[in-house]
Order: C-alpha cells, then sequence, then structure tokens
C-alpha cells in the first residue's frame, strides 16, 4: 500500500501543480503569446504595406520621370523652334532692311546723277551762249575761231 498511497499523493501532487500552472503561469503566457503573435502579424502586414507603397512610389516616380523627360523635350523643342524664328525673322528683316538701303542708295545715285547732268546742261548752255556771243561780236576767221576754241576749252 505504501506504493499506492505515494502514487496517490503524487497524483494529488501533479494536479495541484497542473491546476496552478493552468490557473497562474499558462494565461500570462499564452497572452504573452497571443500579443507577439499579433504584433508580429501587424509587422508583416506593414511591411506588406510599405512594399506596395514603394511599388505605387517607384512607379509615380517613373511616370513624373517620363512626364518630366517629356515636358523637357517639348520645352527644349519650342526654345529651338523660337530661337530659329527669330534669326530667320532676324535674317528677313536684314534683307528688307538692306534692300532699303540699297534703293536709298540707288535714290540718292540717280538724284545726284540728275544734279550733276542739270548742272552740265547749265554749265553748257552758258558756255555756248557766251562762245555764241564772242563768235557774234568778232569776225570770224579761222584764227580768231581757233583761238576763241581754245578759251572756251580753258573754261571748261
Amino acid at each position: 500500500m505504501n506504493i499506492n498511497a505515494s502514487l496517490f499523493m503524487q497524483c494529488i501532487v501533479f494536479l495541484a501543480l497542473a491546476g496552478f500552472v493552468m490557473k497562474y503561469i499558462w494565461p500570462p503566457l499564452i497572452n504573452a503569446i497571443d500579443a507577439r503573435r499579433t504584433q508580429i502579424a501587424e509587422g508583416l502586414a506593414a511591411a506588406e504595406r510599405a512594399n506596395l507603397e514603394q511599388a505605387q512610389a517607384q512607379d509615380s516616380a517613373k511616370i513624373l520621370l517620363t512626364e518630366a523627360k517629356a515636358q523637357a523635350t517639348d520645352i527644349i523643342g519650342n526654345a529651338q523652334k523660337r530661337a530659329t524664328d527669330s534669326i530667320e525673322q532676324s535674317k528677313e528683316d536684314a534683307k528688307i532692311e538692306g534692300k532699303k538701303q540699297i534703293a536709298a542708295a540707288l535714290d540718292q545715285i540717280q538724284l545726284e546723277r540728275n544734279r550733276a547732268t542739270e548742272s552740265l546742261r547749265k554749265d553748257v548752255a552758258s558756255l555756248s551762249i557766251l562762245a555764241a556771243s564772242k563768235i557774234i561780236s568778232q569776225e570770224i576767221d579761222e584764227k580768231s575761231h581757233a583761238k576763241l576754241i581754245d578759251e572756251l576749252v580753258a573754261q571748261l
């Protein structure tokens, strides 16, 4: 009966220890494990969200970069077009201004030519009148005629 009484006492101590563990040690341990499980699950969910957000941010960055490159290309193209247009306009303006200056110079030359021609006509007319008056006032012989022509040529 010794074995039975000691076995019985061991069973009672075991059950008392199991009850004590189940009542005081097991619930905080389960709570700690559940809290840790929840914390790990939240961490994994946060990591997954962060990965998704990072992927979305990378996609957005790629789209923005593509748009920025397109805008930069457009801006550069527009600037080059404006520069080309400006150069062409300047060339056209220079051609027009050159033509105006040439036309003005030609007009000035024609005016000076007309003035010179008119002046020459007046001089020739006055010299002709002078020569005719000298010829009429003197006798016409060859010697005086040659002398008169020499005087007129000297005056010219």
